[in-house]
């Protein structure tokens, strides 16, 4: 019984530790923010192109559906397997286009978080980045 307390004590800490650090991700993911709005909006976008491929083939079902004997006017058809063609072209585009913008974001905040670990590691007095070789900055990051 007397384990309680402790172990919510420890708890309580642990929860505040965890704030922190998610509010430490949250400032620094900060960097990437605006080339991730970007992408989610591109994502969202990417939902007309649903819209438009669903509405091809309804259009060109239905001509089918009109026509007796299976004898569907080709233009309808055609007209409906374009519509298609194009929401799917559109939906791929707009997704490959959210997929880049979400990475250059990635990139964005991994050169940041980078940066400042780079930084960190190595002394304030130190030769400017561009001067210090490779191993030196492994073996700064190393320690």
């Amino acid at each position: 019984m007397n384990e309680s307390p402790d172990h919510l004590a420890r708890l309580g800490r642990d929860d505040e530790g965890q704030q922190r650090a998610a509010g430490l991700l949250t400032r620094w993911a900060a960097v990437g923010e605006p080339a991730f709005r970007r992408a989610g909006t591109l994502r969202g976008l990417a939902a007309v192109g649903h819209v438009m491929w669903a509405a091809g083939l309804g259009r060109a079902a239905e001509a089918a559906l009109r026509s007796p004997h299976g004898g569907a006017a080709l233009a309808t058809v055609l007209s409906g397997a374009a519509l298609v063609a194009a929401g799917l072209l559109l939906r791929a585009v707009l997704l490959a286009a959210a997929d880049r913008t979400a990475d250059d974001g990635a990139a964005a905040v991994q050169d940041h978080l980078r940066t400042r670990l780079l930084l960190a590691a190595l002394p304030a007095a130190a030769t400017p980045l561009e001067e210090v070789s490779d191993a030196a900055l492994g073996e700064a990051l190393d320690s």
